[in-house]
């Protein structure tokens, strides 16, 4: 098997941590932590509570404040962004190595943004 890909979970705060501790919704987290093709190496998020709840998993290699450093930190292949739309494209453009992007929706505020987005 080819070796996972470095995966950073781009937002941890309110939704994606109260999802963790949902034991339906936790399955989407446990596919980040034991599936073989992901090596789930960082998290970032700008509250000091949700990069505790990030730490306390125990599992994340990397938690961060900023995605600006993000890229020294593990050079993530893969993104999942759970932020709101605003702050994506910027986020992307701090990752040079990305091959792929989970992102949740909406992808923009407006068409014009999840266009701008999508392109």
């Amino acid at each position: 098997m080819p070796r996972p890909w470095r995966t950073a979970l781009i937002g941890f705060g309110g939704i994606a941590n109260g999802l963790a501790r949902d034991s339906r919704m936790a399955t989407f987290f446990q596919v980040l932590a034991d599936h073989p093709a992901y090596d789930w190496s960082a998290v970032v998020d700008p509250s000091p509570d949700a990069r505790a709840a990030a730490t306390a998993r125990g599992e994340i290699a990397h938690v961060l404040e900023d995605v600006a450093d993000l890229d020294a930190a593990c050079a993530p292949e893969i993104a999942v962004l759970a932020t709101p739309p605003g702050g994506r494209l910027a986020a992307l453009d701090a990752l040079p190595h990305l091959r792929a992007v989970i992102v949740e929706k909406p992808l923009g505020d407006s068409l014009a943004e999840a266009e701008a987005f999508a392109a």
